[in-house]
């Protein structure tokens, strides 16, 4: 809870960088908001709703002043303070709702003692969802790309809450409503994005339609998801192309991909399987790597027959050899290389996850497959087809770093 006299203070010093961006002294409002910026964090947690909406109307100042690459370093500590509290949040939700006895047995879900963690998670989206009435958001023109941002967060904490409640008992209900929630605000983005003359292969909205995909499928519409993801993926090939548009209120006056929070999909094994990790993306390559993920997760769910698994795996190779490329390219931080081959970990993972259940096929089909790598195919289609199988599995493994 905030002390209502600090509360005060942000208020008035909101008003105040409102009152200069009206009149059209962005120098002066930017000065404003850096002193807000510095009391939120002097006064609340890093990751407090109040301390992200400052970072993110000091970033729509800084554009307004001609000044992006500051703008895009505000925005990407914003993105990543946001990406730490709800993967921490999700992950102690996660621990919260296991227990392990004596001998090292499992206990499943304890309902009690991860409230709180769903509770904070829930006051925080409700706070975000406030704050996108604020002053200074109402100054901005409906598309500009830092509103959109605003609405891409809003959908990120959403979505994590929506997951987290799918878990707790009589939580299905309000579970459904913040999924309704998160596909609004991401497809509020998506549209903001679009009106902006971007093509459906550029970053903001191939992030932005990996959210819209999500929230499809958690509301069972994962055929819709999956055209989604298949559009998206073959706009991207073709490359994006960047524009450059002027608006009534506020200009925007760069197509540059803002750094984005995204949740990485949820395996195979269950629909509400926590991830408890996320990204901050900008990397053309690693937004590839996720619309790849995201649509094998999906195709196999919608077709876990072999034929459906065989695309999934083919589909994660390619996301695998996206990563791959993101690794070697240069000018990366420790960090960001962590994050490259944590991704790597886990799309390896879900390969493995595929493959497993063909790995208990019939003695006679294991013979057959061995006689098929060896170029020695008895004709049997199936047969063909499981060593095409086999192949595309270990093209994929040849891809990790793990491996």
């Amino acid at each position: 809870m905030v002390d209502r006299s600090v509360d005060r203070a942000f208020e008035v010093m909101e008003n105040l960088a409102c009152l200069h961006a009206e009149k059209g002294s962005w120098d002066v409002a930017v000065d404003v908001l850096r002193t807000l910026v510095m009391r939120c964090e002097q006064y609340l947690p890093i990751y407090h709703p109040m301390t992200l909406s400052a970072l993110l109307d000091l970033s729509a100042s800084l554009i307004e002043s001609s000044r992006e690459e500051s703008a895009r370093l505000v925005i990407a500590r914003a993105s990543k303070r946001l990406a730490f509290y709800l993967s921490e949040q999700e992950e102690h939700f996660l621990d919260a709702q296991t227990d392990w006895t004596e001998s090292g047995e499992r206990v499943s879900f304890q309902p009690h003692s991860a409230s709180d963690f769903v509770s904070m998670l829930e006051e925080f989206t409700k706070a975000l969802q406030r704050l996108m009435g604020r002053p200074f958001v109402r100054l901005l023109d409906a598309n500009n790309s830092v509103l959109l941002l605003n609405h891409t967060i809003l959908g990120d904490a959403s979505a994590v809450l929506a997951n987290c409640l799918g878990f707790v008992e009589q939580g299905q209900e309000r579970s459904s409503s913040y999924w309704c929630l998160s596909y609004q605000s991401y497809r509020r983005a998506f549209e903001g994005w679009a009106s902006q003359g971007q093509s459906l292969g550029h970053p903001n909205i191939s992030t932005v339609a990996c959210g819209i995909a999500r929230c499809l499928r958690e509301r069972g519409e994962i055929g819709k998801a999956i055209k989604i993801l298949t559009t998206v993926l073959s706009a991207r090939k073709g490359g994006f192309r960047a524009t450059t548009t002027t608006r009534k209120k506020v200009k925007t006056k760069t197509a540059s991909p803002f750094p984005m929070v995204t949740y990485m999909p949820p395996n195979n094994r269950g629909r509400n399987a926590l991830s408890s990790v996320a990204w901050t993306l900008a990397d053309d390559h690693q937004v590839n790597a996720l619309c790849l993920w995201s649509l094998a997760v999906y195709s196999v769910e919608m077709n876990p027959s072999e034929r459906g698994r065989i695309r999934a795996l083919s589909l994660l190779h390619d996301s695998a050899d996206a990563i791959r490329k993101a690794i070697e390219e240069a000018n990366r931080s420790s960090s960001q290389q962590a994050e490259l081959k944590d991704m790597m970990v886990r799309v390896e993972s879900e390969a493995k996850e595929l493959f497993q259940p063909l790995q208990a096929a019939e003695d006679e089909s294991v013979r057959q497959q061995t006689k098929a790598l060896r170029g020695e195919s008895d004709g049997n289609p199936m047969n063909d087809f499981r060593r095409r199988l086999e192949e595309t599995a270990r093209r994929i493994h040849g891809r990790f770093v793990s491996a």
